[in-house]
C-alpha cells in the first residue's frame, strides 16, 4: 500500500463506512510539493519548540506532547491557504475529528447510521470540510481525509 496505493483501494473510507469496490468517492489525497513539506517540518520545529518548556522536568505522554505540533504542521503543509490563525482553528477541528473517530474505529463493528457515535463523528467531519471550503480549498472532502 505505502509503495504503490493507486493499486490498493480500501473498501472503507477512514470513518468506516462502505464505499464498495472500484467506486470513486472524489476523495483522492493530494500530493505534498517539498515547498510544502518544508513549510510543515519548519512549523512542527516551532510548535515542538513552543511546546516544550512546558513539558520540562516531567515525564511526558508522548502522544499529549506531539499532538498539536503535529496537526498544526500537517495543516500548514496541506493548507497553505491558511493563515496562522485559519491553520491553529482548522488543525483543532482535524484533531476533533480524529476525536470522534477513536469510538468509531475502535467498535468491534462499524456503528449505526444513526447512532450517536456516528452523529459526532460526521458532525465533526462536516464542521472541518466546511472550515476548509469557508478558506476556499479544493476538494475539502479529500484535504479533510488527508489531514485526519
Amino acid at each position: 500500500m505505502l509503495t504503490s496505493p493507486v493499486d490498493f483501494v480500501l473498501p472503507f473510507d477512514v470513518s468506516r463506512q462502505h464505499r464498495g469496490r472500484g467506486v470513486d468517492t472524489g476523495r483522492t489525497i493530494p500530493t505534498l510539493a517539498a515547498s510544502a513539506v518544508a513549510v510543515g517540518r519548519q512549523t512542527f520545529i516551532e510548535e515542538l519548540t513552543a511546546a516544550e518548556p512546558g513539558f520540562v522536568g516531567t515525564d511526558v505522554d508522548t502522544l499529549s506532547f506531539l499532538r498539536r505540533p503535529v496537526s498544526r504542521s500537517t495543516t500548514a503543509a496541506l493548507v497553505p491557504e491558511a493563515d496562522a490563525g485559519a491553520r491553529d482553528a482548522i488543525a483543532d477541528l482535524v484533531l476533533g475529528w480524529i476525536d470522534s473517530l477513536a469510538p468509531v474505529i475502535s467498535a468491534d463493528r462499524p456503528p449505526r447510521r444513526w447512532s450517536r457515535a456516528r452523529r459526532t463523528e460526521q458532525d465533526a467531519r462536516q464542521r472541518l470540510t466546511a472550515a476548509l471550503a469557508d478558506l476556499g480549498c479544493a476538494a475539502p472532502a479529500a484535504r479533510a481525509t488527508a489531514l485526519a
